[in-house]
């Protein structure tokens, strides 16, 4: 059972193989006591082969556990590297934001000399693309910590694509024990699995907090879900395809000895996090 909890998928092929395994040693036990029941070197022998077949089949489990331990180990590397070049991509996007917003003195200018010299038309014209341009580079402020901000932009960026009412309030305290980019991660590993669950609702919507509290830092998401979920060990029930997500978050407060907790009521998810300062 502690294994069925890691493990999503090969349980077909490694159930079959564990059963083969038992068919044959039961039949062979069967064999050997007809044709020399009394003998207890016989009873010795089958009870050495019934240890080693009950080391072969925990081997063949904990292989799997293994091998879905270093699959989930290698997508949460590929997907801090994506976040990492998202990041990348939005902080360059503010700085050309910034860029703009120190030219804005210019654009004054020329906006001046168009309406002092009557030229109205090409006063909106101006106007109008100015506008668009600073629409296309707009940057929010939705967090102290540009890292984190980068994060809450992008996300807040996909909901409203999709509709989504998007709310956050976020401040990370300037002194803290841990990495910003696994900081990152967790948040992201958190939004993302809200997005997707809020895709198929009538009236989706995803908040998110952030602050100390008692010298812990105090994280909570809620978003709006579809049906009720569905727990094993206080762990959501993943999902054929999904569930990665969630492991990450699990191990990377794991690793700075916080504590996670998952819950869902009346078709609104909410994961909270706690993470000593």
């Amino acid at each position: 059972m502690r294994i069925f909890a890691y493990v999503e998928k090969g349980w077909f092929s490694i159930n079959v193989i564990a059963m083969m395994m038992f068919v044959l040693f039961s039949n062979y036990c069967v064999d050997f006591i007809k044709s020399d029941s009394e003998n207890i070197g016989a009873l010795i022998h089958i009870l050495y082969l019934f240890i080693m077949n009950a080391f072969v089949i925990s081997g063949l489990y904990r292989m799997v556990v293994f091998m879905s331990e270093k699959a989930r180990s290698r997508e949460m590397i590929l997907q801090t590297q994506l976040l990492k070049v998202q990041i990348e991509q939005l902080e360059e996007i503010k700085t050309t934001y910034q860029r703009y917003r120190h030219d804005e003195r210019h654009h004054n200018l020329l906006i001046s000399e168009f309406a002092k010299n009557g030229q109205i038309e090409q006063l909106l014209e101006y106007v109008g693309n100015l506008e668009e341009e600073q629409e296309k580079w707009r940057f929010e402020e939705l967090c102290n910590d540009d890292t984190i901000n980068s994060v809450l932009v992008i996300y807040k960026g996909k909901a409203s694509k999709q509709n989504i009412l998007f709310q956050s309030f976020a401040v990370l305290p300037a002194e803290s024990q841990f990495a910003t980019i696994d900081l990152a991660v967790i948040i992201s590993n958190m939004l993302e699995n809200a997005y997707h669950a809020s895709l198929v609702c009538k009236s989706p919507f995803i908040t998110f907090h952030m602050q100390e509290k008692y010298g812990k830092l105090v994280i909570e998401c809620k978003n709006s879900c579809s049906e009720s979920v569905e727990f094993h060990n206080g762990m959501p029930k993943a999902i054929a395809g999904h569930g990665i997500g969630t492991h990450s978050m699990v191990s990377y407060v794991k690793k700075y000895n916080g504590e996670i907790q998952f819950s869902e009521e009346k078709k609104v998810f909410q994961v909270k996090i706690v993470i000593n300062m």
